[in-house]
Formats: structure tokens, sequence, C-alpha cells
């Protein structure tokens, strides 16, 4: 149970710390894509930067007269960098070449005397000491582009940070079909020592039960009445221990299933119709892969074990969901009055008559068969007890 303890914590803090590594990939992926973006910005805009003082020069060189021309002949030269180019006066659009584009940059220019005309004002500087020339250039889409990277380095953090956190999970599944199979093989060495130790003691009990059952029985018939009555009572008990040894020796035999197709449903029917008090109910035609003597065996104890509890009526339940064929034992007795583990412990009944042994002996049948037994409280009072089967491979 210690172990169950620390596999389970160590599972948890595997997943939160997998958990913690994949949030971290992403926020630093996050962080990264944004830093390139933020970048391809600084880059478009010194380079846009740097152009405009290149055209300031040449203007200034040139002239008004040949404003047109120049605005042309430099977003041809640089075509690979600018999509459009545009010179304006107090807002007014003095001239332009190109259209569109992406990240404008406006810078103020004061181009001297001779474009006086085209300022306005007669001054060389407008409003606010500000000169009255204003050059905007707008970039190409690609330059200084740098998404492709952000989107990739973006999308590589989730998926990375994501196959870590699957990864941790697939790992932290791994752990615990380790820990369940440890467990079950646990359980197993437990159970065959348990077996094997009443086994041993159900066959030296054997002979002096004999003795002990056949005196009585002749005591029984030679005594006066109430000498008679005290030997009734040991041949009973003696056969009450004659039960539990021989529950003792079944449960001691290794199991060993020869699997068929069988049919659930005509099972529970012909128990339904030899057994008082059983009434059969759910799908027709349910088929199984199992041992039919194992089937018919634990269905058999079970409906035992509900009759023990609840006098009225046991329904027999037979379901077919997905690849699982069920068998389905409903009583309305008191219900669970134990632990669902504890309930399939060898030597451990709630029964006055009970041995311990009958729900221990049906789960190694249905583990033998590749299926199992539930126990399960039932709606509106009772319990169910569930057998759950494998279906034939033609029909899963």
């Amino acid at each position: 149970m210690e172990g169950a303890r620390k596999t389970r914590r160590l599972l948890a803090g595997l997943l939160t710390i997998a958990l913690a590594l994949a949030a971290s990939t992403i926020a630093l992926g996050v962080v990264a894509s944004r830093a390139l973006r933020e970048r391809e910005s600084a880059v478009r805009e010194g380079v846009l930067l740097r152009l405009s003082q290149n055209l300031e020069q040449e203007l200034r060189a040139g002239g008004p007269d040949r404003v047109d021309a120049i605005l042309g002949d430099f977003l041809r030269a640089h075509s690979t960098e600018l999509e459009s180019v545009q010179l304006r006066a107090r807002s007014r659009v003095v001239a332009t070449a190109g259209a569109g584009g992406v990240g404008a940059v406006s810078v103020s220019l004061a181009l001297g005397p001779s474009w006086r005309f085209l300022g306005g004002m007669g001054g060389g500087y407008g409003q606010q000491g500000r000169p009255p020339f204003e050059l905007v250039l707008n970039a190409r889409p690609e330059l200084g582009s740098t998404r492709t990277v952000a989107t990739a380095v973006a999308i590589g953090s989730v998926v990375a940070g994501l196959c870590l956190f699957v990864f941790a999970a697939l790992a932290a599944a791994s752990l615990a079909q380790r820990e369940r199979v440890v467990l079950a093989e646990e359980e197993r060495k437990r159970l065959e020592t348990t077996a094997l130790a009443g086994a041993g003691l159900a066959h030296r009990i054997r002979n002096p039960l004999a003795t002990i059952k056949g005196t009585a029985q002749l005591l029984e018939e030679q005594l006066g009445d109430g000498a008679r009555e005290r030997a009734t009572r040991i041949v009973d008990a003696a056969g009450r221990i004659e039960l539990l040894v021989d529950d003792l020796l079944r449960f001691a035999r290794p199991v060993e299933a020869h699997p068929e197709r069988l049919d659930l449903s005509a099972i529970a029917t012909s128990l339904a119709a030899r057994t008082s008090g059983v009434k059969m109910k759910g799908d027709e035609g349910v088929f199984a892969f199992a041992d039919r003597e194992h089937v018919e065996s634990a269905v058999e104890e079970l409906v035992s074990n509900a009759r023990s509890f609840d006098a009225g009526v046991i329904e027999l339940d037979v379901q077919r969901r997905g690849d699982r064929a069920l068998v389905e034992i409903k009583d309305r007795g008191p219900g669970l009055q134990i632990g669902t583990p504890e309930a399939f412990q060898p030597y451990v009944t709630t029964r006055s008559d009970g041995t311990g042994l009958g729900l221990p002996t049906i789960a190694a049948l249905m583990h033998a068969n590749g299926g199992e037994v539930r126990l399960s409280s039932r709606p509106g009072g009772g319990t169910v007890a569930t057998l759950v089967l494998a279906v034939p491979k033609e029909e899963s």
C-alpha cells in the first residue's frame, strides 16, 4: 500500500514538472516570436530612415522641377526595399511614386530656398518651427521580415511543449501500468500461497473430519432423543466444515480455461427457469468467448450470494457493451457492507454461512477467461454483481 502511494506521488510530481516545463517552453517561444517581430519593425524603420536621408540629398540637388522624376528613379533604384514614396507640403501631396506598402516612415524636410514656392507661406519653416515638407516612405512587406521565423518559433515551441507533456503522460501511464502489473503479480503470489496453505490444511483435516462425522452419524442412530440432538449438531457442524474444505481445495486448484463461443442469454434463461425467484431480462443472443463451466459456476455462485441477502426476486440482466458481454446479478439486499477490494480477499465474508472463498474463486475464474467480476451498489438499494467477458473475435 505504501508503495502504491509512493508511485501515485511520483506520477503526480512527474506530470506537474512536465506541465511546468511545457508551459515554460511555450512561454519562451511566444517571447522569442514577439522579439523577432519587434526586430522586424526596427529593421524596417532603420532602412526607411536611411533611404529618406539619401532621397533628401537627391531632392536638394535636383530641385523642385525634377521632383517627380527624382521620386520615380529613386523608387526604381530601391524597388527591393520600397513600395511607394510621397512628398508632402503642409499635408498637401506635392509628388508621389508607387502605391501601398507597410511600415510607413515620415520624415520632416527643409529643402532650401528653391523649394519655398512649393512649401507655401514664403518661409523655410512652417508652424511651430517645423520644416514645411514631409517625406513618407512605405516599405515592401518582405523588408526585414522575420514573420516566417517568428511563426515557426511560436509553432515549434507549442509543439515542443505539447510533445513534452505527452511524453510525460505516456511515461506516467507506463509507470502506472507497471505498478498495476507488479501489484497484480504480488496479489497472485499471495493468493497462491494462501491457497496452497489452505489446501494442505484441508487435506490434513479431511480424514479426521470424516471420522468425526461418521461417528456422530452412528451415535445419532443409537442414542436417545436428548443425546441424538447433540449428535445431529455435530453432524451438521461437520458438514459445514466439509463445505469449507471443498471450497479450499477448489480455490487452491489451478484454473485452466477452455474458452468457446457461448450464449450468455441462454445460460441466464436456463438458470432462471430452474431457480425460483430468479428473473431473466436484458438482450437476447449475447455471446461471449469463455469457458462454459466457469461462467455457469460463477453465475450460480453469485445468484446464491444474492439469495442469501434477498429473499425476493433476483434479476439476471444480460447485455452487450462494445466488445464486452455483461451478466449482471441484481438484488435488493442491504447493499455492500464492506469495501470492494476487501470483498475479494480470501476468508472475508458477511454471510453467516459463508467461507469467504466464493468471490476470490469467481475472480480467479474470470481472470483465467480474460474477464473480471465487479461489485457495485444498486440504485434504490441492493448490490449489483457483474461478470465482464470478451465477445468472440468475429463479433467484436
